[in-house]
């Protein structure tokens, strides 16, 4: 049941939610990061929730920031971790 609310948001959500949501994590993303992260987290949203993200983050380390990329880090597992008795 979980999987149809998280693809009904995923569909509605834009780069201003990605935006607000890093602004809110104390992260102020560039333009190119914001759209970087729009764009995988709209095709990729499924490997991210509920398989192996590594070979994405790791397309997306050389083109962000290392802070940014740090804190994608940090943050994905915090979430994973708080957020998995609902996956």
């Amino acid at each position: 049941m979980y999987h149809f609310f998280i693809r009904k948001y995923i569909q509605n959500i834009t780069e201003k939610d990605i935006i607000k949501f890093a602004l809110s994590q104390g992260i102020e993303l560039s333009e190119n990061e914001v759209k970087l992260f729009y764009h995988h987290v709209k095709q990729n949203w499924e490997t991210i929730l509920y398989g192996d993200p590594t070979t994405l983050f790791h397309a997306v380390k050389s083109e962000i920031r290392p802070e940014t990329y740090q804190k994608m880090i940090e943050l994905y597992q915090y979430f994973k971790e708080k957020y998995q008795s609902y996956l």
